[in-house]
């Protein structure tokens, strides 16, 4: 499985997600969707960009990681449910993450580029 959605543009998390994360009261151009999400990484890089549009963009791109997690989970579970989990090898792996504030949401991110294992994901 291949879980791509946080790479862009950030319009496909369930509403219910991304309610959980963005401004209702926002009103600028970051919206999720391509044109608006360049816009403000190209504003970022600029050194122009707006402190309330930096925050939209990261609510819609951690409401875009949450939806994966979500799906993820759903996967686990329908393993678990099936008695599959035991012996399935699962082997996550990134290749960046996203720096909203450094204008490099398609970059690699330094920020992001230490490896975490949490107790609900690894297990020997």
């Amino acid at each position: 499985m291949h879980y791509f959605d946080a790479h862009g543009p950030w319009n496909s998390a369930p509403a219910e997600i991304r309610a959980r994360f963005v401004d209702p009261s926002y009103k600028g151009p970051v919206d999720g969707e391509k044109p608006g999400t360049e816009a403000l990484i190209q504003a970022v890089r600029d050194g122009t960009a707006r402190p309330e549009d930096v925050r939209e963009g990261e609510a819609l791109y951690h409401a875009e990681v949450a939806s994966e997690d979500a799906s993820f989970g759903a996967l686990l579970d329908g393993l678990g449910t099936r008695k599959l989990l035991a012996n399935t090898a699962l082997v996550l792996f990134g290749d960046h993450g996203e720096a909203v504030r450094r204008g490099t949401p398609s970059a690699r991110s330094a920020t992001a580029s230490t490896s975490t294992c949490s107790r609900s994901m690894c297990r020997s």
